[in-house]
């Protein structure tokens, strides 16, 4: 079935309505211990900041990210697959064991994205980096005969295509990868196997209405997020773009902005959480949306190739007995012979 994006919100806003505390729980034991340490290092005396204390709780942030991504991508899988298969909120102790059975099958799966990542980010910082010297030198004539600050700026005027470029692709292989949290709880492959089967249902499983449902769940949590962050900038851009605004009132200004920065941090994070027990239904949705549309191209596929399956194993009912007046299919006597 291939659902339309009011189908796709419908389905994900019943999902997140009625196993909105199992999805909860899961993203804060994810999210929690990560912020603490965010906050701890945040916290730090500037004296503090660059010391081998700050670089330790950065690398044990990264390493819990590392590790408990598993956990946590097999718990939410679990969550989303009991409730698309039964209708029914799952028990966190079920999906637990079940995150703790497919931990395997998930670690692979997220090393084996890290590797291809890595041979991503490389061609793709190859062709941005071939681009910005070709845009440069095509422009190297506009270059002199100005200011210092015009050649400036005319240089980035002729790197921006290609830094478009760049984030274009950057976002279009994240795209890709959209589908591979929920691949190694929902089928058999793993690794390797899960990240490219990813690639397939893009590609194979309706490619436009899978770009469309990224999109549009992408700008509406931007747009809520903008909503909720303007406030704390409103009060700077309006002193900064005055017409009279003194030297003093900027700092000033500044240095509330900055004040303001550990509540906006808190704020800004607890929205993520909110939305994020939204948007994983949602894409786990376009997920079985894509899956659905790329299994009904094989079975098509399939069909075209080989024909109807049963064909082949039909038979006329009118069938004549071999010679010799046997029966054909034998048949057990009444009474079992007797």
């Amino acid at each position: 079935m291939n659902k339309s994006l009011g189908g796709v919100f419908r389905s994900a806003w019943n999902t997140t309505k009625n196993n909105f505390v199992p999805l909860l729980v899961g993203i804060l034991v994810y999210v929690g211990p990560t912020l603490v340490l965010s906050m701890i290092t945040t916290a730090l005396p500037v004296t503090l900041a660059g010391s081998g204390l700050a670089v330790g709780l950065e690398l044990c942030a990264l390493a819990y990210i590392i590790f408990a991504s598993p956990f946590y991508m097999g718990y939410i899988t679990s969550v989303l697959r009991t409730w698309h298969l039964t209708g029914a909120p799952v028990r966190m102790s079920t999906a637990w064991a079940a995150a703790k059975a497919n931990y395997g099958r998930y670690m692979t799966t997220l090393l084996a994205a890290i590797v291809i990542s890595f041979a991503a980010i490389f061609v793709i910082a190859l062709v941005s980096s071939v681009a910005i010297v070709g845009s440069i030198f095509s422009a190297a004539g506009s270059f002199y005969g100005g200011s210092a600050g015009y050649e400036y700026l005319t240089v980035l005027a002729a790197m921006m295509p290609a830094l478009v470029v760049m984030v274009a692709l950057i976002f279009f292989y994240s795209f890709c990868l959209s589908f591979v949290q929920f691949i190694p709880g929902m089928e058999f492959p793993s690794g390797f196997q899960a990240v490219f089967r990813s690639f397939r249902y893009i590609f194979r499983g309706n490619f436009w209405k899978n770009l469309g449902h990224t999109l549009i769940i992408g700008l509406i949590t931007v747009g809520i997020e903008l909503v909720v962050i303007l406030p704390f900038y409103v009060p700077y851009l309006s002193t900064v773009l005055a017409p009279g605004a003194t030297l003093s009132d900027i700092t000033y200004a500044s240095t509330a902005l900055t004040a303001a920065l550990p509540l906006y941090t808190l704020v800004i994070t607890i929205l993520g959480i909110f939305l994020q027990t939204f948007t994983t239904p949602y894409m786990f949705e376009v997920y079985l949306n894509a899956k659905n549309v790329s299994d009904g191209k094989d079975s098509q596929q399939l069909q075209r190739t080989y024909g109807d399956p049963y064909t082949n194993f039909t038979q006329d009912n009118n069938t004549q007995p071999p010679d010799g007046g046997g029966q054909y299919p034998p048949q057990i006597p009444p009474n079992g012979g007797r």
